[in-house]
């Protein structure tokens, strides 16, 4: 199942983990963006900008200190 497909349906969608990050351009600067395994879908191929994130800041505050830590 692909974004798209997750952004139709009205539910929210959860977050189970982030597998991947990458920095892209993104208007006039870079951003990070984030591969995510959602719960009861696993993993798009899709990658999703922070603020899309907002429901999952425990998850992510987890992800970026363990990147911080490698």
């Amino acid at each position: 199942m692909g974004l798209e497909q997750l952004r139709e349906d009205v539910r929210e969608y959860e977050v189970e983990e982030i597998i991947a990050q990458k920095r892209a351009e993104y208007h006039k600067g870079t951003r990070l963006l984030y591969q995510c395994q959602w719960k009861d879908y696993g993993v798009t191929k899709d990658w999703i900008l922070e603020k899309y994130l907002r429901n999952a800041k425990e998850i992510l505050n987890s992800w970026k200190i363990e990147v911080k830590n490698k």
